[in-house]
């Protein structure tokens, strides 16, 4: 349990780490392959994407994502990011909708997965 801990930590002193959460758990920018088109299930590759496409967000480990909107600011301020409202999002299956171009976005995983990596992709017009 202590090397749990203090492992989670250390990803909260990794460059471009993610807090999310009223416990700030931290996320470290290495995942791949965990954003995928909502409508095919491929996963998308770029860091970019067309605002708007129907996104799915899964963890590296095969769980499941929540999306949260990214915030350099408070990346930087080491504060914790707002999860995506209702308005952006579908459900049954959750997938990241109807969104808007010139918005970053990151996937991350549930709280009960080990992965402790996200994925982050910026909406472009």
């Amino acid at each position: 349990m202590l090397a749990n801990t203090i492992q989670r930590q250390a990803f909260c002193d990794t460059p471009g780490a993610i807090r999310i959460g009223g416990n700030l758990e931290c996320f470290h920018p290495v995942g791949t392959k965990m954003i995928l088109n909502g409508n095919s299930g491929v996963p998308v590759s770029n860091s970019t994407i067309t605002a708007g496409t129907p996104l799915k967000c899964v963890s590296e480990d095969g769980g499941p994502g929540s999306w949260y909107d990214y915030d350099p600011n408070k990346v930087e301020l080491k504060q914790a990011l707002s999860a995506v409202t209702s308005d952006f999002l579908s459900y049954f299956p959750i997938r990241l909708i109807n969104y808007p171009a010139g918005r970053s976005y990151a996937c991350v995983p549930e709280a009960s997965s080990i992965f402790r990596g996200f994925q982050k992709i910026d909406s472009i017009p």
